[in-house]
């Protein structure tokens, strides 16, 4: 590890050093560190971020640029993500870093557990690198606390852990030294005195001694844990005229044998068994739901999640096998059969012969104990409410391909969704059976398998061993959809995704049945509760709203945000090639043939209804929608933030129109996304679609609406500089206007002279701009449309700024004001406010051009055009810094920044930054 890699510290007090020499770092710049650092894998919204950093202040977001900024100077820019919109990050190697280093000691020790000498040995390893409880001392606000309380429970479930360790390994010199040291902060906890004793009596301390120590506690504290009160019952000699505990039953330790090594989910497993332990401490309810999509890995997690919590549940370990979701006509297992087998592990009798009553006795069995239940695989929350402790010491794992709601509000549990696995930990579970130097076959087999661990396993299971070009035959296969899943099934392993998926479906609703078959034709990646609302209609007008619900309680469709839906790629080949039709499901061929009509149409109309809002004066051959969910946005902000979640659904199901035959669908589809799509700054997919759907174009009876296609064609090669293709573009686009005799199609000409006048003074051509300009007003003029009289004046006086006639040039942009501001087109106003801007630089005004461009950025922003707001922005930066502004400078250019990260524009950021840097 090279020199110049940062050394953290957030054990105690906040510190960073870098080439062995500690860095006097800001307060700001250590409690982005601290922040970050201790966050699940180091990442972190930028919201809580700014918690942290500001509590309880309304800062802007840009102040959080700057704090990383500093951080990246510190540390190395390597180490620090700038992506400020959605998170921050941290990438510290972690054995570079106290907490991280403990963590790995800690997570050895739990893995080494079998063996009591060595994990003692990561026990103590671990305690040296974090003796005393301490973290981010001198760090103040509630974010800190609450992150300092989090990190106190992790250090004190591991001391626990490692007392029980060091008990097993008979190391009871260290137990008696560290709860020695502990119980001077937490001597009123009973695990810790419990294991206090253990270590007296250990290292043989007499039982006078022993009895004179738990008369000293007990004139404080109370007994409740079972563990303690049978230790000193065990202590009382025979004469004290108290009775002896009785000799116990048989404790039960009925965890299977925890399988291999997890992979991608140290993280998980350490926020559950904080919650868990936490949860025990307060005397809340400590039961905690695993769920997730078939194959996610839950069973996995529990089991390891099990034996990382067994050493505190001395009481016993009860599992069963719940066979939810088994298939093959297996019925789940009856509450009543699981209770028998735990009240038998306890060698407990009852007379009860109903379920109430035998419930009533597991629950008093359990309360006298300490006890971890794992219940596996189950189908509801009735199957296993009877199972569950009443309050006590006792913990419940459950684990379940259902949402099972009620869990949380009803039995007050835990829920933790198991998410699939990201592509490095996926990588990594393959190449423990590949060589990693087949690196681009590993990469593909890890796409194919998309996170899913029981993906994974199969496919590491298939390739071990093979030679390259068996495993590039299986990629190939992988890449057929149809026969995907075979190679995912591993018979004699009892390793399936297709009968996974199999179960699940199986137990689905017929509605739902047809929701999910019909989901699986939509092209994604995502879907809007509205658009799949509709989908209902398409299978005789059926409701979709619950069958919906269904799907996501199955873990079959996720919810990635608020109102979107998601299929896994698994889950959508498996829906439309392996679901096996059952009766009363609608015919697969009609049923695929009326979705895509249903998922074109409602794209189309969602897109449509936006585009309105942006640019209200453009017409479209596009009917009333017939039965479709669309709600027009409220304002242009709304409208661009609809089709920032669309974005992707809309290009996908452009394509699928042009697949499907739906050639004039795609086309209106792709001609309504321009506008959005040109805001965002996103010219060549805007021109790929446009081109995409030209043959279209000639179905398209509307003249008008042909001339606008060219004008759309042109908008994307002029933003692109490509100034001589846009004019052929504009003067097709004025050829057919000049054909149509239409009502309004003097507004299509009109704007189509504009558009080849904008392209020509960038081509130089002065005189042949300024005629279509003149032209182009006064056909504005005649239809008494002052936004394009506007729009025309405003490039006129562009021309006299050219020609050094600054006057003449704001005396237009002045008049084009007074036309375009009543007409309340901001997006027209910022372009003339832009001008005059223009033109007071080339006055040498710097003052009036400030303000003119500070009044044009806020209307961009307000309209959330961002490509335009950047380059207004830019604009300000140079006249700050050569006026000497340095510091308004700075906060203009850290805005722009964040937008040319946005606009994925990146020789614009790298100038932008090159910018920032030089003003440091």
């Amino acid at each position: 590890m090279g020199s110049d890699v940062p050394e953290g510290r957030v054990l105690g007090r906040v510190g960073i050093d870098v080439a062995g020499r500690s860095h006097g770092i800001g307060l700001q710049s250590v409690r982005l560190f601290a922040a970050l650092v201790t966050s699940p894998e180091g990442l972190a919204g930028a919201d809580e971020v700014m918690g942290f950093l500001w509590p309880g202040e309304d800062v802007p977001r840009n102040r959080l640029h700057v704090a990383l900024r500093e951080l990246r100077k510190m540390v190395g820019a390597e180490y620090v993500s700038s992506r400020t919109q959605d998170f921050c990050s941290i990438s510290i190697p972690p054995e570079r870093v106290d907490l991280h280093r403990y963590r790995m000691a800690v997570g050895r020790a739990k893995a080494t557990k079998k063996d009591p000498h060595t994990c003692f040995e990561h026990v103590v390893a671990a305690w040296e690198e974090w003796p005393e409880g301490r973290a981010l001392t001198g760090l103040e606000g509630a974010a800190f606390r609450l992150r300092r309380a989090e990190l106190d429970q992790e250090w004190f479930g591991a001391a626990l852990f490692g007392f029980c360790v060091a008990a097993d390994a008979r190391e009871f010199d260290w137990l008696f030294k560290k709860t020695d040291e502990v119980r001077r902060t937490r001597d009123r906890n009973e695990m810790v005195f419990f294991h206090h004793l253990r270590a007296s009596q250990g290292i043989g301390i007499s039982r006078k001694q022993l009895l004179d120590m738990i008369r000293t506690w007990r004139t404080e504290n109370d007994v409740k844990s079972p563990e303690l009160n049978d230790l000193i019952a065990s202590l009382r000699p025979a004469s004290s005229g108290r009775p002896r505990a009785p000799k116990a039953a048989a404790t039960p330790r009925q965890l299977p044998l925890p399988g291999r090594n997890l992979v991608g989910r140290d993280a998980q497993l350490r926020g559950l068994e904080r919650e868990l332990l936490a949860r025990r401490a307060d005397g809340r309810a400590c039961v905690v739901l695993l769920s997730g999509m078939p194959g996610v890995g839950k069973s996995a997690l529990a089991l390891e999640l099990a034996h990382r919590l067994a050493p505190h549940h001395p009481g016993g370990h009860l599992y069963a096998a719940l066979r939810g979701f088994v298939g093959g006509g297996v019925e789940p297992a009856a509450p009543e059969e699981i209770i028998d087998e735990f009240l038998a592990s306890f060698s407990i009798r009852t007379k009860a012969t109903t379920l109430e009553g035998k419930a009533k006795a597991l629950r008093t069995a359990l309360s006298q104990r300490s006890v971890l239940v794992l219940l596996d695989d189950a189908v509801d929350v009735e199957q296993i409410r009877e199972l569950l402790p009443g309050p006590g010491a006792c913990t419940v794992i459950v684990t379940s391909r259902n949402a099972m709601k009620g869990m949380r509000t009803r039995l007050g549990a835990a829920v933790e969704a198991v998410g699939l696995l990201d592509a490095e930990s996926s990588r990594a579970l393959l190449e423990e059976s590949v060589d990693p130097a087949l690196s681009r076959l590993i990469g593909e087999l890890v796409a194919h398998c998309g996170g899913l661990p029981l993906a994974l396993s199969v496919t590491a299971e298939r390739i071990r061993g093979l030679p390259e070009e068996a495993i590039a035959a299986m990629v190939r296969h992988l890449g057929e959809e149809r026969s995907r899943l075979d190679e995912l099934h591993l018979q004699e392993a009892e390793l399936s995704v297709r009968l996974a998926l199999d179960n699940s479906v199986g137990h689905l609703t017929s509605p739902a049945r047809t929701l999910l078959r019909q989901l699986a034709v939509h092209p994604g990646p995502t879907i809007s509760w509205s658009a799949a609302v509709d989908l209902g209609r398409v299978a005789g007008g059926g409701q979709a709203v619950r069958p919906l619900e269904e799907l996501l309680a199955a873990h079959l469709i996720e919810m990635p945000t608020s109102g979107r839906y998601r299929l896994h790629d698994l889950i959508r080949v498996h829906a439309r090639h392996h679901m096996r039709p059952e009766p009363g499901d609608p015919a697969v061929p009609f049923l695929e043939a009326r979705t895509c009509e249903a998922i074109v149409a409602h794209q189309l109309h969602q897109v449509w209804a936006c585009d309105q809002i942006l640019d209200p004066e453009r017409r479209l051959p596009i009917p009333e929608p017939d039965g479709c969910h669309v709600q027009p946005p409220p304002d242009e902000h709304k409208a661009m933030s609809v089709l920032d979640a669309e974005y992707e659904t809309s290009v996908e199901v452009t394509e699928l129109a042009m697949r499907e035959g739906m050639t004039r669908s795609a086309w209106l589809m792709a001609m309504a996304l321009v506008t959005y799509l040109w805001r965002r700054n996103r010219y060549a997919t805007a021109e790929r679609l446009l081109w995409a759907v030209r043959s279209a174009t000639d179905e398209i009876e509307d003249i008008g609406a042909r001339a606008m296609y060219h004008r759309m064609v042109a908008g994307c090669q002029n933003n692109e500089g490509r100034y001589a293709e846009a004019a052929e573009q504009l003067r097709a686009a004025v050829d057919l206007d000049e054909q149509d005799t239409s009502d309004g199609s003097r507004l299509g000409l009109a704007r189509s002279l504009l558009g080849l006048a904008i392209v020509l003074r960038r081509l130089q051509q002065a005189t042949e701009s300024e005629e279509h300009y003149v032209r182009a007003m006064a056909l504005f003029k005649a239809a008494e449309n002052r936004r394009g009289e506007a729009a025309a004046l405003n490039g006129l006086g562009t021309l006299r700024c050219d020609d050094g006639q600054y006057d003449a040039a704001l005396a237009m942009c002045a008049d084009a004001l007074e036309l375009a501001e009543p007409a309340g087109d901001r997006n027209l106003t910022a372009n003339i406010l832009t001008t005059q801007g223009k033109i007071r630089v080339a006055r040498a005004e710097r003052e009036p051009a400030l303000d003119a461009y500070e009044r044009a950025t806020a209307l961009y922003r307000g309209l959330d055009y961002r490509s335009k707001e950047a380059m207004v922005l830019r604009r300000r930066a140079d006249i700050l810094k050569s006026a000497g502004r340095r510091v308004e400078a700075i906060g203009v250019l850290e805005r722009e920044v964040i937008l040319r990260e946005l606009l994925g524009d990146a020789e614009q950021l790298r100038i932008a930054m090159a910018d920032l840097e030089s003003l440091r």
